[in-house]
This record gives C-alpha cells, sequence and structure tokens, in this order.
C-alpha cells in the first residue's frame, strides 16, 4: 500500500508540473502581446486608460475606451524534434477585454459602460533558439472586437 501512494503521489507531481511547465514563459508571451496589440496599431494607451478607434460608413469615425485587454495563453505540445530543434514553446494567444463604452458624437459625451466579451485568438508565438516571433503559418490577425479599419488612438484624439 506504501508504495501504491508513493507512485500514486509521484505520477500526480509530474502531472501538475507537466501542466504548469509553461508558465516560466507567460511575462515574456504576455509582454509580445502586449507589444504586438497595446499600442497605436490597434489599441491605444493613454493615462492608464485604453482606447481604439475605427470608421463605420453608417456612423463616421467611432471612438471607444474598453477596459484592459487581456491575453489568454494556450500553450501547444513541444515534440522532442522539437526540443532538439532548439523549439522552447508555442503558444495561441487570444485577445479579449470585459467592458467598454463609446464616444456619441451626436451628444458629444461618453456613452455608458456595458460588458462585452469576445475572445479571439489573434496570434501565436514560437520561442526556437532564444528568439520569440510569430508563428509560421498564422498570420498576425486584428482582434476582430476591434474590426477592420480598427487602430489605437494618441491621446491628443480622444474626445474629451
Amino acid at each position: 500500500m506504501k508504495y501504491f501512494i508513493a507512485i500514486l503521489l509521484f505520477l500526480l507531481s509530474s502531472f501538475a508540473y507537466s501542466q504548469n511547465s509553461n508558465s516560466k514563459y507567460d511575462n515574456e508571451v504576455n509582454q509580445l502581446a502586449n507589444k504586438m496589440y497595446v499600442s497605436t496599431k490597434y489599441v491605444g494607451i493613454c493615462q492608464g486608460r485604453y482606447f481604439y478607434s475605427k470608421n463605420s460608413p453608417t456612423w463616421g469615425e467611432i471612438f471607444a475606451e474598453i477596459t484592459k485587454p487581456e491575453f489568454r495563453l494556450e500553450y501547444l505540445p513541444v515534440q522532442e524534434h522539437d526540443r532538439l530543434n532548439g523549439v522552447e514553446f508555442r503558444v495561441n494567444v487570444y485577445f479579449d477585454y470585459k467592458s467598454e463604452r463609446r464616444y456619441d458624437q451626436k451628444t458629444n459625451s461618453w456613452g455608458d459602460w456595458g460588458p462585452f466579451s469576445s475572445e479571439v485568438r489573434t496570434t501565436g508565438f514560437e520561442k526556437k533558439k532564444g528568439i520569440a516571433t510569430p508563428m509560421s503559418g498564422m498570420p498576425v490577425v486584428t482582434p476582430e472586437i476591434i474590426g477592420r479599419g480598427g487602430r489605437g488612438v494618441v491621446c491628443s484624439e480622444i474626445p474629451k
């Protein structure tokens, strides 16, 4: 019975380690995702607040403020041959935020905050031989929640 418990504990600890073994890369991947998406390219940051703009054929330019973007990371298996070739990790990155409000150009005021959740896989990263890059064969996708033509804004553009 002692041997059974010892083996069971060993197997459980090995499983827990394998499930969390990529967490050492979380900070690095989050920094890569932030650098790619939280910029004037897709989501702008001004005084600790997050904004984007996009053009709508119906409403013209739309300004929106969103809560801090979040990135969910999904690590993909790295096989032995990949490790031998220098691959440290492969990860899908999902972009999301929880609330947004839009600027109403007719009333020149910000609307109320509303719930928003539309997680989208936006890209993936691979770290090989010490260099992390977007995974080959996987395009960098504009988060669909911002949409085509969406861009980050600079502070001087934000309506008061």
